[in-house]
């Protein structure tokens, strides 16, 4: 049975490159989450190949630019904890090269990090399970309760809301 703790580590590393860098697949089949790090770095040998992954059961996980959770999620938050003055500061800020750096400044100063954090945390696991349900894939949760797709696989959850 897959694992959702296992599902959203191969998601974080996923995400953590830049686009297109880092990736992971899933075989509900299987049973198995699979990672690809660069040899060079590993020193080790791929658990699955590269043939496997296109002809078998595999399905790529997505990163939060797929799934939305870059800076939509970041207006969202915005909209929703910040008065509309520092909304209109915040559209600025992710027009411009090291928007990040600056939302994190801007949020220390405000004192909203931790609430920042905790948000975009519940958001991502929303929307990957959200993925989950719409890729009919069945998981082990965090409480160690099975959770089956439903039949439509169709989800209200969406972007994180």
């Amino acid at each position: 049975m897959l694992k959702f703790t296992d599902i959203r580590t191969a998601f974080e590393h996923v995400s953590s490159g830049s686009y297109g860098e880092c990736e992971a697949w899933l075989s509900q089949e299987k049973s198995k989450v699979f990672m690809k790090f660069d040899e060079m770095i590993t020193g080790e040998k791929p658990e699955v190949t590269a043939k496997e992954l296109k002809n078998g059961d595999w399905i790529a996980i997505p990163d939060k630019r797929d799934l939305n959770l870059g800076k939509k999620l970041v207006f969202r938050f915005a909209e929703k904890h910040l008065p509309e003055c520092d909304c209109f500061e915040v559209e600025r800020m992710f027009s411009k090269r090291g928007a990040y750096a600056q939302w994190r400044y801007f949020l220390e100063r405000h004192d909203l990090l931790q609430k920042w954090y905790d948000y975009s945390d519940q958001a991502e696991i929303r929307v990957l399970k959200s993925w989950l349900n719409l890729e009919q894939i069945t998981y082990e949760d965090t409480d160690g309760s099975i959770v089956a797709p439903s039949e439509s696989g169709e989800d209200d959850e969406k972007n994180g809301e």
